[in-house]
C-alpha cells in the first residue's frame, strides 16, 4: 500500500523498528510517506505496516525524535501544503485532498494551529 518492498518490511519486522539517528527519514521512506499523503496514514494504520502495536510504534517514535506521530503526519503533510499554496494555482480544498486531508475543515484548523494564519492568508504573504 505504501510502496515498501518486502526485505524492507521484513527488516521492519525482524528489528522491531531499530533506534537510528535518521529515524524520521527510515519512517518516510518505509511508508513511502514523502510520495503518498494517504488520508488514512495514522498511527493504527502505521503499526498495522510494521506488525507493532500503536502504543510501542508510538513510543519509540516519540523516545527517538521527540515528536508525537500524529504530529509528525500533519507538519509533514503541513510541509507539502505550504509548497502547493507558495507555488501552484490550486485551491485550498484542493491541495488539502493532495496533502491527504478528506476534512477540510481539519486541514483549515490544523494549518491555522500550525501556522498561526489560514492557508489563504499564507498564500498571500
Amino acid at each position: 500500500m505504501w510502496g515498501f518492498g518486502p526485505t524492507t518490511a521484513s527488516l521492519v519486522k525482524i528489528n522491531r523498528i531499530p533506534l537510528v539517528n535518521n529515524f524520521r527519514i527510515q519512517v518516510v521512506k518505509l511508508t513511502g510517506f514523502s510520495n503518498n499523503y494517504s488520508t488514512d496514514m495514522n498511527i493504527n494504520s502505521l503499526a498495522l505496516q510494521f506488525s507493532l502495536s500503536p502504543a510501542y510504534l508510538g513510543q519509540k517514535f516519540k523516545e527517538e525524535k521527540h515528536i508525537l506521530l500524529n504530529d509528525f503526519i500533519n507538519e509533514t503533510r503541513l510541509e507539502h501544503a505550504r509548497i502547493l499554496l507558495k507555488g501552484t494555482n490550486f485551491s485550498e480544498k484542493e491541495i488539502a485532498i493532495k496533502t491527504g486531508y478528506s476534512n477540510i475543515n481539519y486541514f483549515y484548523r490544523i494549518f491555522k494551529k500550525m501556522e498561526g494564519v489560514t492557508p489563504s492568508q499564507f498564500r498571500k504573504n
